[in-house]
């Protein structure tokens, strides 16, 4: 059973259990929201990998919160647009259909 699709999911790297890009490649598995990844680490290499495992932002610390928001905002934005043109071509659709 696949838990409900999130809108968004920010998450910092730094966890005991698993690495970050391990942690990422399991949320894959079930979870298909944009991810905002949250770090300390500002190498190149790790940024190229979360960005390749699906990351759909990458901040390092520190960050402005303005810069998280905004960053979010961009997202969240997306996904309603996509929902709302996804629902105008269900309507259009159905309304030919009905004809």
């Amino acid at each position: 059973r696949r838990p409900p699709r999130s809108t968004l999911f920010p998450y910092t790297t730094l966890f005991r259990s698993m690495s970050g890009f391990e942690t990422m490649i399991e949320l894959r598995r079930f979870c298909e929201a944009p991810v905002i990844v949250i770090t300390a680490n500002s190498e190149e290499r790790a940024r190229d990998q979360a960005l390749k495992l699906g990351a759909k932002e990458y901040l390092t610390k520190p960050f402005r919160q303005v810069e998280l928001m905004s960053r979010a905002i961009k997202h969240i934005q997306k996904e309603m647009s996509e929902r709302t043109s996804s629902q105008q071509t269900a309507n259009a659709w159905s309304s030919l259909i009905r004809r």
